[in-house]
C-alpha cells in the first residue's frame, strides 16, 4: 500500500516538473545581486551566493544595492525607466536565475532603456506540496505547526489519495468538457465551409476563407464569448475610426488559428494512445496539485507582505505590532516610491513597467492592491507607465479589486492582459502528451482551484476576460489591451519571426514582453479582425429575439 501510494506521488510530481521546468545547477553571476531579488517560502529575502536568509537590514541594503545600481547605470538620463518581471508557478530558483543571466546577455548584446529588475521565488510543486505535508497548517507555519506536521503529515498525504479517488469521476467529467471543446475546434477546422471576410485593410473589400481560422467557435459554449467579443471589437473600431485611434475603449485583437486538417489528424491520434494515462493521472493532479497549488498561492502573499507569522525571539515585536513584516516585495515597493522624493538623488523621475507572468500576476496584484491603499493615506505614488499580464493566473476577480483601483489612480497608466489562442490552451501537451492536455490555465480552472462564479476563473484566457469586460471601469478602458496570439501549426517556430506568437503557457518567460508591438493589440482594422463568425453571432442574436418573445 504505501510502495503504491508513493509511486502514485512521484508520477505526479514526475509529471508536473517535467511540465514545468528541468533542474539545472545553480548559479554564479555576480549581475544577479543588482538585478534579482530571491524570496524563500516564508517571504525573507535570500543570499543568492550563500543560500542563507536575509534579516531585514540585510534586505533593505540589497534593495538599496539594487536601486543605486539602477541609478548609476542610468544617471545620464533624464527618465529612469525599470522593468519589474515576476515569473509564475512551477519554477525552481536555479533555474529562474539561469534565465535571466541569459537574458541579461541578451540585453548586453541588444542594449534596452530599461533597468530590468526580476522577482525569484520558489514555485516548484516538490517545494510546495512539501510545505503542505511538512510545515502549514491551516494557514500558519512555524515551530508548533512543523511539529504537529512531523507526526500528522501521514494522514494529509493518505487524505489526497483519497481525494484523487473520491473525486475522480467529477474531474474526468470536467476533462471531458475541456476535450469536447477541441473536438468541436477540430471538427470545424476540418470540414469547416467558406465564410465572408470584410472590412480588411490588407484583403478585397469582399473575400472568402475557410472556418478554420477561427475553428474554436463552433462550440455551444463559446456563444456568449463570440457574441460579446462582437461588441467589444464594434467599440473599438468605432472609436478607432472617429479619433483616429483607439482611445476610450477597450483595444481587443484575437490571432487566427493555422491549423491543416493533417495536424488534427496526428493530435487525434497521440490523444487516443494516450487516453488510458490521461484518465489515470488527472485525479492525482486534482488531489495532489491542488494541494501545491493552495501553497503556491500562499507564497505569492507571503512574497509581498514577508514572514506573517511572528515568532518571540525573533525581531522587535513593537516594530511587528505597529507595521507587520519589515520584509517583502512591498518594502521594495515602498522604498522604490519613496527615492522620488531623496534628496540624496536629486528627484530623478522614474517609470515602472511591471511584467507578471502566470500566479506572477497573484503578486503584483497583492503587491498592487497594497500600494494603492498606501497612496490613499497619502504615502508616496509608484510611477507605473505600463503593466503587463501575461497568461495570467490570477483570477478576473481579483484584478477587479486591485489592477483596476490602482488604474483609476494613476492617469497614464496602461494595462495589457496577454493570452493564448483560445485552442492553443486546449491543445497543449505535456509530458510527452501523458497527463491531460491543457495550459497550466486550463488546469487551474477545470482541477486546482473550484471558481464560484465566472469572476472566480482565471483572467489569462481569453474566452474567461471576453466574457467580463464590465469588471473594468469605464474611465479606463482606453488604456486597457487584450490580446490573443495565432495558433500555430505543430512544429512551427513561434519566437523567430518578427511577431512572436506563444504557442504555450511556458513560451511568455521567453516572449520580448518589453516590446510594444508584442503587447499592443492588433489594429481592429488589420487582416483577421473583423467579427469572428457571423453565422454564431446569428445564433446568438436569434436566441435574444427568442428570450424577448417569451
Amino acid at each position: 500500500m504505501i510502495v503504491a501510494m508513493w509511486r502514485g506521488f512521484g508520477l505526479l510530481v514526475g509529471v508536473t516538473m517535467v511540465a514545468g521546468c528541468a533542474s539545472r545547477p545553480a548559479v554564479r553571476d555576480a549581475r544577479l545581486d543588482l538585478h534579482a531579488v530571491r524570496f524563500d517560502g516564508d517571504g525573507r529575502t535570500i543570499d543568492l551566493l550563500t543560500g542563507a536568509a536575509r534579516d531585514a537590514s540585510a534586505t533593505k541594503a540589497q534593495f538599496d544595492r539594487i536601486l543605486d545600481a539602477m541609478d548609476a547605470e542610468m544617471t545620464d538620463r533624464r527618465t529612469r525607466k525599470i522593468l519589474l518581471f515576476v515569473h509564475g508557478g512551477l519554477n525552481k530558483p536555479d533555474d529562474v536565475l539561469k534565465r535571466i543571466s541569459d537574458q541579461l546577455d541578451y540585453f548586453r548584446d541588444h542594449p534596452v532603456d530599461f533597468y530590468p529588475i526580476y522577482v525569484v521565488w520558489d514555485s516548484s510543486l516538490d517545494a510546495t506540496y512539501g510545505e503542505h505535508l511538512f510545515a502549514v497548517r491551516q494557514g500558519r507555519k512555524d515551530d508548533r505547526t512543523r511539529a504537529a506536521a512531523s507526526v500528522s503529515w501521514p494522514i494529509y498525504f493518505v487524505t489526497d489519495l483519497m481525494r484523487a479517488a473520491a473525486r475522480a469521476p467529477t474531474v474526468w467529467l470536467q476533462q471531458r468538457s475541456s476535450d469536447d471543446e477541441a473536438v468541436a475546434a477540430a471538427w470545424a477546422s476540418m470540414f469547416g465551409k467558406e465564410e465572408e471576410v470584410r472590412g480588411a485593410t490588407t484583403r478585397p473589400a469582399t473575400t472568402t476563407r475557410p472556418m478554420r481560422t477561427q475553428a474554436w467557435v463552433h462550440h455551444p459554449r463559446n456563444d456568449k464569448t463570440v457574441a460579446f467579443y462582437d461588441v467589444l471589437y464594434d467599440k473599438y473600431l468605432a472609436d478607432w475610426r472617429a479619433n483616429g485611434r483607439q482611445t476610450s475603449q477597450i483595444a481587443i485583437s484575437i490571432g487566427e488559428d493555422h491549423s491543416e486538417p493533417a495536424d488534427w489528424l496526428g493530435r487525434g491520434a497521440f490523444y487516443a494512445l494516450t487516453f488510458p494515462t490521461k484518465m489515470a493521472t488527472s485525479p492525482l493532479i486534482d488531489a495532489f496539485g491542488s494541494a501545491g497549488w493552495e501553497m503556491m498561492s500562499r507564497r505569492t502573499q507571503t512574497i509581498v507582505e514577508g514572514a506573517s507569522d511572528f515568532q518571540i525571539g525573533q525581531g522587535d515585536i513593537k516594530d511587528y505590532v505597529n507595521h507587520g513584516a519589515p520584509g517583502g516585495l512591498d518594502a521594495f515597493f515602498r522604498r522604490l516610491a519613496s527615492r522620488q522624493r531623496d534628496e540624496r538623488f536629486g528627484h530623478p523621475a522614474y517609470e515602472i513597467v511591471l511584467v507578471g507572468h502566470s500566479m506572477g500576476t497573484m503578486v503584483l496584484n497583492e503587491a498592487l492592491r497594497r500600494q494603492t491603499r498606501r497612496e490613499a493615506d497619502g504615502g508616496d505614488a509608484l510611477p507605473v507607465t505600463q503593466i503587463v499580464y501575461m497568461a495570467a493566473a490570477c483570477t478576473i476577480r481579483d484584478f477587479a479589486d486591485s489592477v483596476a483601483p490602482f488604474l483609476e489612480r494613476h492617469e497614464r497608466t496602461r494595462f495589457y492582459n496577454l493570452c493564448l489562442h483560445p485552442t492553443a490552451e486546449l491543445v497543449e501537451t505535456n509530458a510527452y502528451d501523458v497527463p491531460p492536455r491543457g495550459s497550466l490555465l486550463v488546469w487551474i480552472d477545470d482541477f486546482l482551484s473550484e471558481p464560484s462564479t465566472p469572476l472566480d476563473r482565471t483572467l489569462g484566457r481569453w474566452e474567461n476576460v471576453v466574457q467580463a469586460p464590465y469588471v473594468i471601469p469605464a474611465k479606463v478602458r482606453g488604456r486597457v489591451g487584450v490580446k490573443a496570439f495565432e495558433l500555430l501549426r505543430p512544429g512551427q517556430v513561434w519566437w523567430d519571426r518578427p511577431d512572436p506568437q506563444p504557442q504555450r503557457h511556458g513560451d511568455f518567460s521567453g516572449a520580448p514582453y518589453w516590446d510594444r508591438n508584442f503587447v499592443e493589440p492588433a489594429a481592429p482594422e488589420a487582416a483577421g479582425q473583423r467579427r469572428i463568425k457571423r453565422a454564431t453571432t446569428r445564433r446568438v442574436e436569434t436566441l435574444e429575439r427568442e428570450a424577448v418573445k417569451k
